[in-house]
């Protein structure tokens, strides 16, 4: 498992020992998270996600229009990550939800979406 961030999007990905060799299984999960105050270049945001399935087939989940945090949720049977974004950061206490939930059963190396 990596924990990963600072560069102000969110990347949930399966690792591979050869990324040319998409079939091979993978190695490690790595959860990048998102900031909840720095913005991610809005002009990359779309084409990131439109060539993410062509170019970077590991990568699961990809978001770099919202701003927010990871949170991490581990016990014996299970990882499992929330992408918690915040509605905006203009206003101190501003509604926070949960855009995408993924787990990593124990003893895998396997995104599954929740």
């Amino acid at each position: 498992m990596v924990l990963a961030g600072d560069i102000h999007s969110s990347w949930f990905s399966e690792l591979k020992l050869d990324f040319d060799r998409p079939e091979q299984a993978s190695v490690a999960v790595e959860f990048t998270a998102t900031s909840v105050s720095s913005d991610f270049p809005a002009a990359y945001d779309a084409p990131i996600k439109a060539l993410n399935p062509i170019l970077n087939p590991h990568v699961r989940y990809f978001d770099g229009s919202r701003r927010g945090y990871l949170r991490c949720t581990v016990d014996r049977h299970e990882w499992r990550t929330d992408a918690r974004t915040v509605e905006t950061i203009a206003v101190r206490r501003a509604p926070v939800s949960t855009t995408a939930s993924y787990t990593v059963e124990s003893g895998t190396s396997t995104l599954v979406k929740s």
